[in-house]
């Protein structure tokens, strides 16, 4: 059977912590904003659903009068772009799974704001993008046998199909649980699950 792995964005894939501070640099260098205080306004942009939220940039920019598009493909464009906000290792991940099937980014989000992040991957280029504002769970029910790999414990909330691998970057809290620590722990956790 081919392996079929969803892949979590943020705090697994992509350094979403690193990440805010440097796109509100990059904007205000060339839009003439002032980064630190949009930053710290990043909140009242945020959309709730699930009992859970997501920061809607676009919403953001478009309070501010900027465009989307102008800023999104200047923020591809940037600096930004060159693979400082993936976690190490992701590639070596994602050519590992390609060589045995076929990996996915399923991620919680506003749709234009992720697939930003995502094209700030250059690791995930080719790789598809899927994004949600419900639940992971939910959506992979009917997918056949898949693994997810999340920041975010939930191995107790998805259904039989999905095998599921808590990774955890940047020396966060196991609270006692195993976790993956880097994409090569990955590799190894599926490898002696498979």
């Amino acid at each position: 059977m081919s392996l079929v792995v969803y892949l979590d964005l943020d705090r697994t894939a992509y350094n979403t912590d690193l990440s805010g501070r440097l796109i509100w640099q990059e904007i205000a260098n060339n839009f003439g904003v002032d980064g630190s205080h949009e930053y710290d306004r990043q909140r009242q942009f945020y959309v709730y659903s699930d009992a859970s939220y997501a920061y809607d940039l676009s919403a953001h920019l478009l309070d501010l009068g900027l465009s989307t598009d102008s800023v999104y493909g200047y923020l591809r464009r940037s600096s930004l772009a060159d693979g400082r906000l993936e976690y190490s290792g992701l590639a070596e991940f994602v050519l590992w799974v390609r060589g045995r099937g076929e990996i996915k980014v399923l991620t919680y989000g506003v749709d234009d704001y992720q697939r930003l992040k995502a094209s700030l991957c250059p690791s995930l280029n080719g790789v598809e993008i899927i994004t949600t504002l419900g639940s992971k769970a939910e959506y992979l029910a009917n997918k056949g046998e898949v693994w997810l790999i999340d920041d975010k414990f939930m191995a107790n909330d998805l259904p039989p199909n999905v095998r599921f691998l808590w990774m955890l970057q940047d020396g966060q809290d196991a609270a006692g649980r195993d976790a993956c620590r880097s994409f090569a722990d990955a590799v190894k956790a599926i490898m002696a699950l498979q």
